[in-house]
């Protein structure tokens, strides 16, 4: 475990595991996490801030999506970094980015055009559902 400062003027590459902070870490240019799944992705752990104002945060690899999984990249928050890349989700999902920057937490979601078809479709169902009761 490092125990002293630390400071990257260029980027860290953070892949399936995880640094644990017990100090300060400061953040330059930009930060790499990778995804595996939802049980495998690289975070920051630990009582340690991390300081990224004006840097970037791309997420990769080869996750492709499922809904609901939550990704909790810090015990911290990203405050003052760039949310960058992320991986291309498939299947009508989406990534809710809403909080990453104060939270340091991605979520899967579906689409909203998804969730406004399922509703019109269950709507349709109901209205015809409803005209058979009454006949």
């Amino acid at each position: 475990m490092w125990s002293g400062p630390l400071k990257f003027n260029s980027q860290a590459v953070i892949g399936v595991n995880q640094i644990t902070l017990s100090n300060a870490i400061t953040f330059a240019d930009s930060i790499s996490f990778d995804i595996t799944n939802v049980t495998t992705y690289g975070h920051f752990l630990g009582a340690g801030t991390a300081t990224v104002t004006g840097a970037t945060i791309n997420i990769g690899g080869a996750y492709t999506g499922v809904a609901n999984d939550t990704f909790d990249f810090t015990t911290g928050s990203f405050s003052g970094a760039t949310l960058g890349t992320l991986p291309t989700l498939s299947g009508g999902l989406t990534w809710n980015t809403t909080n990453f920057l104060t939270t340091g937490v991605l979520t899967v979601v579906p689409e909203p055009t998804t969730w406004a078809l399922l509703a019109g479709s269950l709507t349709t169902v109901m209205v015809f559902h409803r005209r058979r009761s009454i006949i």
